[in-house]
Parts: structure tokens; sequence; C-alpha cells
């Protein structure tokens, strides 16, 4: 079951069966979801949640009636590829971290692209890690502001989400694996959604949570994508999961990525 996230009206048709979520507001056209109406609250509308957050509860609950499929999750334009590494752990450098198609490509190519069932042995594929070169902590210290990836660290191994040992790793390593980037057995997928969501509504209601303004007011965003990267990793291990990586593909007019706003 493949699950497409998206926060606008569709720039190009998603030529493969799946169910779209619409987030930050977007009513999908046709039989789609509009997660503010289903999560039953106005979180959706909160610009911190970014345009990947309301949809994990929604993924849940519908990948709890359909336990025996593979759930996948991608927005619009970013989705998982075909070009499989059964060394997970290989990282790429930061510039190599894409393969770029234009839409057109993606219409007619996409069974040979797109990712659309995880490879027979392997119980979970994830996007390649990529690599910087400083730490994950200095990173983001870069781009955001550091004290919000702290206090969500802190509450996640609070919450026993990840070990103390895992936000460690994180925060001192310079790896991680991007775009909250995975695919799963439904069981897993519901367990690392499930623990996510959660993070995402202690860290809103925390006392030390600000709103940021302009690009940071996604700032639970950006640190769930961070701590996403560290939960799949412990998961993979700790359950002694088999692994496959690949290269996310993006999917764009001109061949370049630019943040989502």
């Amino acid at each position: 079951m493949h699950f497409v996230i998206n926060h606008k009206k569709l720039p190009w048709e998603i030529p493969f069966d799946h169910v779209e979520i619409g987030v930050g507001g977007h009513t999908p056209e046709g039989k789609g979801i509009k997660a503010s109406e289903t999560i039953g609250c106005n979180l959706d509308q909160i610009k911190a949640f970014g345009s990947t957050r309301s949809y994990q509860s929604i993924i849940n609950e519908i990948s709890k009636k359909n336990t025996h499929e593979d759930i996948y999750f991608s927005s619009y334009r970013l989705f998982l590829g075909t070009n499989y590494n059964q060394n997970w752990t290989e990282t790429v450098p930061f510039s190599e971290r894409l393969i770029t198609v234009r839409p057109k490509i993606f219409s007619l190519h996409y069974t040979n692209i797109i990712s659309n069932k995880i490879p027979d042995g392997f119980d979970i594929l994830i996007a390649q890690p990529i690599k910087f070169n400083t730490s994950i902590l200095h990173q983001y210290a870069c781009a955001h502001k550091i004290e919000d990836l702290l206090i969500c660290s802190g509450i996640a191994v609070g919450l026993n989400i990840i070990k103390d040992y895992t936000a460690h790793e994180l925060l001192s390593k310079n790896y991680l694996i991007p775009f909250n980037g995975f695919a799963s057995k439904a069981e897993i997928a519901i367990t690392i959604l499930s623990d996510l969501w959660k993070l995402a509504l202690e860290f809103y209601n925390n006392k030390g949570f600000k709103n940021r303004t302009e690009y940071q007011e996604r700032n639970i965003d950006f640190c769930l994508e961070r701590i996403c990267s560290a939960l799949i990793m412990e998961t993979i291990i700790k359950h002694k999961l088999r692994a496959v990586s690949t290269k996310p593909i993006l999917i764009s007019d001109d061949l370049v990525y630019r943040p989502t706003i």
C-alpha cells in the first residue's frame, strides 16, 4: 500500500495505485484523505508539524487493517527507488543523495525507477544514509536552532522511543537516513510511526518548545527527521531486521531539489 503525502494540488499525475493524504489543510481530489478532518484536531494546520507529520496516525489506522501489505509513504516528489543496496549501512555524500528525474520520465518509466514492493527476503527498505562533513548536531545547528533538536532528543529518550546511547550516536556521528525514508512490513511501520506521532505531540506540548517564524516554523518536522533516522537504525538492529537501502528519487521539472516551504 502506497501513501502519497501532499500539501498542495498535485503538479503531476501519480501513475500507480496510491492513497493521497492532504496535509497542511490541503483537500485532495477524488478519494484522498484530508488529514485535519481525520485526526480530529487542528494540529495539521500548524506549520511546526510541517508537511510530513499529521499523516502518521492516519497511516497507522489504515495499516492496522492491512497488516499483510508492505507500507510505503512518499511525498508527491520524493519516492524510494529501485537501485537496491544490500549493504544498508553504506553511506553516500550529501551531494549524491538523490537521483533526479523529470515528470515525463517518471510517468513513462515509474515501474522501473519507483519501488512499490520491498525486495524478497527483506523486512524494511530505507533511504540510503547520507554522510556529512561534520556531526549531525553541528549540521543541524548550521541550518536550524540547535536547542530544538536537543530538547526533542531528550524527550525521545524520556519516552523510551530511542535509547540514550542512540541519541548520543545520532548527535555525534555524521550520517543519517534522510527524508524519513523507509518502507516496511505493516507491523514495523505502525510501531515507528506511532512513536514519532507521540514524540511530535509531546514536543509540541513541552514548555521548552518555541514557535519559530518563516522556514523555522517547521522545527518539529526538522527534528523528527533526525529522530526518525535514529529510530529506524535502532529498530533494525534491535529486532534483527533484514534491511536494504536505495537512493530516493526526486521528481522535478528542472532536476533541482528545493526545500518545501
